[in-house]
């Protein structure tokens, strides 16, 4: 069997979910085939997919020393040095990357760096730089995902208005996968919530579909803190201070994740 069918074996049980038995076919591929770049960088999503993120990490940490050139491999050691709370590191990695962005796996390094300013608090012109992200990145689905980020970050800032502009124009989006429609119908409860219509995220949260294994945690987790957040489950919506303000960090920080992996993913 030939790298290119044992690497496909690997990533398709990864889609489906199946990540301990991904992770055991990136193994045996590697094994054979220990040069390969994308066999190495598939082996460390799976890793970082199944929580073990040191050594995910170390795995990034190697192949970027050995192919310093391969950007998908440093782009994904920013995001997970950005999940262990490493963000100075994250950026310095990345900091050579987005000066000059031209290929698609550099113009996601420019994505994931937005996600880490997001992460930390530096969002002055954040904004602003999505959107001119969204019109000067010459890929298209790159496009979209800088349009998705805008709308969390709008979500974020509470412009309601605003994220729901951008939403409908995403929602007409061929280039988006059931996943993907999915997450922007929790983004629509999102902001439906967030201008105070209950009624209406109730009824738009109703619809929202099942999605496949490999995104299912993820939408679930967001699905999840829309309705702790605005008390569209059986549990009421907290008043507290401090876990509105927890779980509305949480909300938009699992949003922007999401759609910087799908991203990132396109990449690989």
């Amino acid at each position: 069997m030939n790298v290119v069918a044992r690497n496909g074996r690997a990533e398709t049980l990864r889609a489906l979910g199946c990540l301990d038995e991904a992770l055991v076919a990136y193994d045996r591929t590697v094994e054979e085939f220990p040069r390969e770049v994308v066999v190495r960088n598939g082996r460390a999503e799976a890793l970082r997919a199944l929580g073990r993120l040191d050594e995910a990490l170390a795995v990034y940490d190697r192949t970027v020393e050995e192919f310093p050139m391969n950007v998908v491999a440093r782009n994904g050691r920013a995001v997970v040095l950005s999940e262990l709370g490493r963000f100075d590191e994250a950026r310095v990695g990345l900091k050579s990357v987005v000066a000059s962005p031209r290929t698609y796996a550099e113009w996601v390094a420019v994505h994931i760096l937005c996600m880490i300013d997001f992460n930390t608090g530096a969002t002055t012109d954040l904004a602003e730089r999505l959107e001119i992200s969204s019109v000067k990145c010459p890929f298209a689905s790159q496009r979209t995902y800088f349009e998705t980020t805008l709308a969390v970050v709008q979500l974020a800032f509470k412009r309601t208005r605003e994220v729901r502009r951008t939403l409908q124009s995403l929602g007409s989006r061929p280039e988006l996968s059931r996943a993907e429609f999915t997450a922007l119908q929790l983004m629509e409860v999102h902001a439906e919530a967030t201008a105070g219509d209950l009624e209406l995220a109730r009824r738009t949260l109703a619809g929202v579909p099942n999605v496949v294994p490999y995104e299912q945690f993820r939408l679930r987790r967001i699905r999840q803190e829309i309705e702790h957040r605005f008390g569209l489950g059986s549990v009421p919506a907290p008043t507290a201070p401090d876990v509105i303000f927890a779980s509305e960090k949480k909300l938009v920080q699992y949003e922007m994740a999401f759609w910087v992996d799908c991203a990132s993913r396109k990449a690989a």
